[in-house]
């Protein structure tokens, strides 16, 4: 796990429940994925998990997301478990419009 300034897209989906939109940061993938997205939930610190560590070097995830598990005791997956801002439900996005983007400071794992 390192520390680094890393470009973040700025997504949101719409609540299932009630219908508002709810912000949230994402790493952008490509086709096959290249990233997933983590908040500690926590400290809300955000880890960006390199997939190619997975598929190449044949690690696993939990083994890969063992420090930051420790450390914040559980980690949420972003897009597949997002928090409504106003009724609290959790759901994952059947869509996700991206909004722009920003540099914020992430963990690579």
């Amino acid at each position: 796990m390192r520390p680094n300034r890393l470009l973040i897209s700025l997504c949101h989906a719409n609540c299932p429940k009630c219908g508002l939109p709810t912000e949230f940061k994402m790493f952008e993938s490509g086709l096959g994925g290249d990233f997933e997205t983590y908040l500690g939930a926590q400290s809300g610190t955000i880890y960006r998990l390199d997939l190619a560590k997975v598929h190449y070097e044949k690690r696993t995830r939990p083994d890969l997301l063992a420090d930051a598990t420790k450390k914040e005791g559980r980690l949420i997956h972003v897009p597949e478990e997002i928090r409504c801002k106003i009724c609290s439900t959790i759901f994952e996005p059947a869509s996700m419009p991206i909004d722009g983007e920003e540099i914020v400071d992430a963990y690579e794992i």
